[in-house]
């Protein structure tokens, strides 16, 4: 009878055992949504967050990757990243995180490759240059923020670069324009002819862009629809056109649509059409 007892106890202690193995086991996951620079030389995308899974591809040092998620699995982290058309993991080792994205705000701006006045000059940028901010790194002397630079990273001082913020903060870009401009141009309308843009009124001073409508940022595609008169002096329609604009304002594109603003030197995109 004891020795059913041992045998009994000594199966539920390793029952317990497993399951508390199995448990401390279980991938961890957190939500990240962020870009990130890959800082590895040649990093293996993978179909599953695991060594032993199929790589389905390759990432290369520089390169930039969109971050969904945080996958840690023992001792193990892996970032799922947008692949392709689909998705694909990569260790988290080899990626830095994008914490915020910043803006030069003086006429020339040396990049060190360490974080401070004496290191090597690697490179410069230029008043309004968007930058990845990867972090940042202080001293009683001075402070520096470790960007992305050419293939690898670099840092510039922070008294001279502002933050932009990230698309999905609250007030990510506040000091600069989010808009998508939509500019009207209009062949063979002389001046003083009146145009009619949904329900403004304008009258032309002979030039040819003579009204830019401002959207939220997003992505320009044919969807939303504005319509264009133009009436000569005397009330007669002379030329119209109904255009259709659509601003995706989702999570995805909106980080698309900044990252195309911040590295066109802050140059808000847009859209011409003409009314004969």
């Amino acid at each position: 009878m004891k020795n059913i007892k041992r045998v009994i106890s000594a199966a539920l202690a390793a029952i317990i055992l497993l399951c508390l193995l199995s448990v401390s086991a279980f991938a961890q996951s957190e939500s990240v949504q962020k870009p990130a620079i890959i800082t590895g030389g040649a990093v293996n995308v993978r179909e599953a967050p695991n060594t032993d899974s199929a790589r389905i591809g390759g990432v290369t040092l520089g390169s930039e990757v969109f971050v969904m998620e945080k996958i840690t699995e023992g001792s193990d982290s892996w970032y799922k990243i947008n692949y392709g058309n689909g998705v694909g993991y990569i260790m988290s080792k080899y990626a830095a995180l994008v914490m915020e994205i910043g803006r030069v705000s003086t006429g020339a701006l040396n990049v060190r490759g360490e974080a401070n006045e004496s290191s090597a000059r690697i490179g410069g940028l230029t008043l309004g240059a968007g930058v990845y901010i990867l972090g940042e790194v202080s001293s009683p002397e001075s402070s520096w923020y470790k960007i992305s630079f050419g293939d690898g990273v670099g840092y510039v001082k922070t008294d001279y670069v502002g933050i932009f913020g990230m698309p999905g903060n609250e007030n990510y870009g506040a000091d600069y324009k989010n808009t998508v401009t939509l500019k009207i141009n209009v062949r063979n309308l002389p001046k003083d002819y009146k145009l009619t843009i949904e329900d403004k009124t304008f009258v032309s001073d002979g030039s040819k862009e003579i009204f830019s409508a401002e959207f939220p940022l997003g992505t320009v595609t044919e969807s939303r629809q504005v319509t264009v008169k133009a009436f000569d002096p005397n009330g007669v329609i002379k030329g119209g056109k109904i255009i259709k604009i659509n601003v995706d304002n989702g999570f995805f594109a909106k980080i698309r649509a900044f990252f195309n603003f911040i590295f066109s030197g802050f140059k808000n995109p847009s859209k011409t059409v003409t009314v004969a």
